[in-house]
């Protein structure tokens, strides 16, 4: 959940590629975006290792603007 926005949230799911497809690959980590509390989600990103809010709530509480509420740090695969 976003540390300042109560309907924002972040999720992951574990996805495998489709073996009729003919692909080779190993299952994989896709990161999701809500803003309604989970009411609909937009796809973020896949092959992802680690992700969070790149806004904290120590900045809103000492006046810093370093990074907008929307930002999010992401670590994937390219």
């Amino acid at each position: 959940m976003h540390p300042t926005e109560r309907a924002w949230g972040l999720a992951a799911t574990w996805r495998d590629c489709n073996s009729e497809e003919g692909l080779d690959c190993d299952i994989y980590k896709e990161v999701y975006l809500t803003k309604d509390l989970g009411q609909s989600w937009s796809f973020i990103e896949d092959y992802v290792y680690d992700f969070e809010w790149a806004y904290s709530k120590y900045m809103e509480e000492n006046g810093v603007t370093a990074a907008p509420k929307e930002r999010i740090f992401v670590v994937a695969q390219s």
